[in-house]
């Protein structure tokens, strides 16, 4: 089901300067995207390069896996 709740996705709010915001729409227009698309290609291509593939980031990234649950759980349940 679309927009269902995932522990393994994190869900962010930006706040931007209207001036970024527009050129982010222009860029998302000149590659036919819409800028929420957009803005997650451009941070993609920004952070690749960050390896998190270690036991220790793994590890990491795993509690955190299990704390969203957690909090997606809470709300369900009240």
């Amino acid at each position: 089901m679309a927009n269902q709740e995932s522990g393994k996705i994190k869900q962010m709010k930006l706040r931007l300067p209207m001036s970024l915001f527009r050129q982010l729409e222009i860029d998302a227009k000149n590659h036919g995207e819409e800028p929420s698309t957009r803005a997650r290609h451009i941070l993609i291509d920004q952070l690749m390069h960050i390896d998190v593939s270690s036991p220790e980031e793994q590890a990491i990234i795993k509690q955190m896996v299990e704390d969203n649950w957690a909090k997606i759980n809470k709300a369900k349940n009240k």
